[in-house]
């Protein structure tokens, strides 16, 4: 890479970094706002669900903050992705072995792998870069075909003030499958990651935005919002690691 490509992928890295680190902080602090809730997902196995709840938001929160201050930001990064493996192993493989045929539950389970790849990819280490690339832009490709395959979840996420909204769903689909097949292959890898971190977060606020000026409380909403902002994030990030 150039010295302005450098510069400017050094940007977009510090641009997902502070994007991921609000996510997080703000997913932390839902942790705490509904700990009982919460609890309820520890899996059943483990012993005093609150304290794990709790711990698990107060590590996202610090994680967080490290993104976000640029502190210690490889070393929690190093760590969140063991925390992800861990939410992927027991929580999300379960429900998958029991339910292989709950769209939602794929669909949740690829957004944190992506976000596990997204981790990975602000780690120092260059092999979990490289790793981290595909276990974001893997994910992003079966979740651009859910917009196909499963239309009847995805396009009532479309806003509804937008027009055609069944076609502008298949287009969104479309554009992230294409963007992450580019990303996968380092073909315009880098124009696609930064597409991707757009497209991802514009869709996000699009949706989210008018709901939680209705209703700022509304704590389902900013858990969407905040969980596309993580995936989005992984997209601006990406654009540093493509191309090493």
């Amino acid at each position: 890479m150039s010295i302005r490509q450098r510069v400017f992928a050094h940007k977009c890295l510090i641009i997902g970094s502070v994007i991921f680190g609000l996510a997080f902080i703000g997913t932390g602090l839902q942790h705490f706002l509904y700990l009982e809730f919460v609890a309820t997902l520890v899996p059943a196995y483990m012993p005093v669900p609150i304290l794990w709840a709790g711990l698990t938001g107060a590590s996202m929160i610090l994680a967080g903050a490290s993104f976000l201050l640029r502190r210690h930001e490889k070393l929690a990064a190093l760590l969140l992705s063991v925390m992800m493996l861990g939410f992927i192993v027991l929580i999300h493989v379960p429900k998958l072995t029991a339910a292989p045929h709950e769209i939602n539950n794929w669909i949740r389970a690829m957004q944190d792998l992506a976000i596990l790849g997204t981790a990975m990819m602000l780690t120092s280490v260059r092999s979990l870069n490289k790793a981290g690339v595909l276990l974001y832009a893997v994910p992003l490709i079966l979740l651009g075909a859910a917009h196909f395959v499963h239309p009847s979840l995805i396009t009532p996420k479309v806003p509804a003030y937008l027009p055609a909204a069944n076609i502008l769903d298949y287009l969104i689909g479309a554009a992230m499958v294409a963007l992450a097949v580019c990303i996968i292959a380092k073909r315009y890898a880098q124009v696609a990651a930064l597409s991707m971190g757009i497209l991802l977060l514009v869709f996000a606020l699009l949706y989210s935005a008018p709901v939680l000026v209705s209703n700022i409380k509304n704590g389902a909403e900013w858990t969407t919002l905040l969980l596309a902002m993580a995936v989005a994030a992984g997209g601006f990030v990406a654009v540093a690691r493509v191309g090493k």
